[in-house]
């Protein structure tokens, strides 16, 4: 499904600096999402299983505003919207533990490959500040039931 304006953005916003005609894709929402994961788990007592898990997650490539302002816009008096490309990324995560009856001890490694993502961005005059997954994450986790 494409998520794109149904109609030509007002004029009073455009002369605001967000320029937006129909049919252009709407800011920071990409063509193509996916995710997969995949889980393993064996039984080694009665009470006692080990496991392992793997997922990985796919953001196509998407743009942070609805189009660039063009010099016809600025000399009319619309500010710069800093128009850019976020790339796609894949993020890949691993997961491996064991269960018991009420327990769950397991190591995981987020962001395998310590991709780094444009997830959304804030540019203007000054400066370009991108909002990013975490890098690689090790540790462990525990949980319990109740």
């Amino acid at each position: 499904m494409d998520s794109e304006l149904a109609e030509d953005l007002p004029a009073d916003v455009v002369a605001g600096g967000t320029p937006g005609k129909k049919g252009d894709r709407s800011p920071f929402v990409p063509k193509v999402t996916a995710s997969a994961s995949v889980e393993y788990e064996h039984p080694v007592s009665e009470d006692v299983s080990v496991y392992g898990l793997g997922s990985a997650n796919y953001r196509g490539a998407s743009f942070s505003a609805f189009r660039p302002v063009t010099a016809a816009d600025i000399a009319a008096g619309a500010d710069d919207n800093y128009y850019s490309k976020l790339p796609s990324y894949v993020l890949l995560d691993l997961r491996a533990g064991f269960r018991t009856g009420r327990y769950d001890i397991n190591v995981f490694v987020d962001n395998v490959t310590n991709e780094v993502t444009y997830s959304g961005l804030n540019a203007n005059i000054d400066a370009t500040r991108v909002y990013s997954a975490r890098p690689r994450t090790v540790g462990v986790g525990m949980s319990a039931r109740f």
